[in-house]
């Protein structure tokens, strides 16, 4: 799931806020009663606008480890539209994509048409086009060489849920398909949103105890596990990094 945030930050959309370490949702600051799994449901859809949501990847964030109807997810999905509607006109969107799965939106805003000035604007613009190519590629160039000399990689983090002990590991931003990757580590459930080496999570133990175990017995993952990932356990397995 593309976007998926951690465990532990706060959601938003609009006035709808929702804090996943006390599950609360509030809306203008006021509490929303929602029920666990709707407040799971708009977690997941929350935490992956404005981008589609598949039903697969619904399922697995409300019904972990279990196997649930398209018809289930429909019924979830018009309860929280029904929590949702007595908010009026402000109120987020749910939408269905058709053979896609489903995107929570904010009510789109009137901006009403541009001013005349701002409506020229644009002809100005098109000087641009007068610039030699190779001009223009090596502007390119220069600002990709700038890009990655002030904004690194992203670092792998994890996170682990004060009370639940539910461990996040990854990058802050998933690569998409076909993470994230689910897994129970005894009490623990894991959930991998990128690729993650042991040399990543080296100074964390719990984050390192849980890859570890997972590297050692593939069955306690819940769903699929992707190339790179299963490549990445066999390293730290034959490094005797575990």
């Amino acid at each position: 799931m593309k976007n998926l945030k951690s465990p532990l930050e706060p959601l938003s959309i609009g006035d709808l806020q929702l804090d996943q370490v006390s599950r609360v949702a509030t809306w203008q600051g006021k509490p929303l009663e929602l029920g666990d799994r709707s407040f799971d449901a708009l977690v997941a859809l929350i935490g992956m606008a404005p981008e589609v949501v598949s039903k697969a990847d619904l399922a697995a964030a409300v019904w972990p480890l279990q196997e649930v109807s398209d018809e289930t997810i429909s019924q979830r999905i018009s309860l929280l539209r029904k929590a949702l509607k007595p908010l009026g006109d402000h109120a987020p969107v749910i939408k269905a994509v058709h053979s896609r799965g489903y995107l929570i939106t904010s009510p789109k805003t009137d901006i009403g048409e541009p001013p005349e000035a701002l409506a020229s604007e644009p002809k100005a613009h098109r000087r641009i086009g007068a610039l030699p190519i190779a001009a223009m590629v090596v502007v390119l160039l220069c600002a990709v060489v700038a890009g990655v000399l002030l904004w690194p990689p992203e670092k792998v983090q994890v996170l682990v849920h004060p009370e639940t002990g539910a461990v996040w590991m990854g990058k802050s931003s998933t690569s998409g398909a076909p993470y994230p990757v689910r897994a129970q580590v005894g009490d623990r459930s894991v959930l991998i949103n990128s690729l993650v080496s042991v040399s990543d999570i080296q100074e964390n133990a719990v984050g390192k105890q849980a890859f570890c175990a997972l590297a050692e017995d593939r069955s306690l993952f819940s769903s699929t596990v992707p190339d790179d990932l299963a490549a990445s356990l066999d390293a730290a397995i034959a490094s005797a990094a575990c």
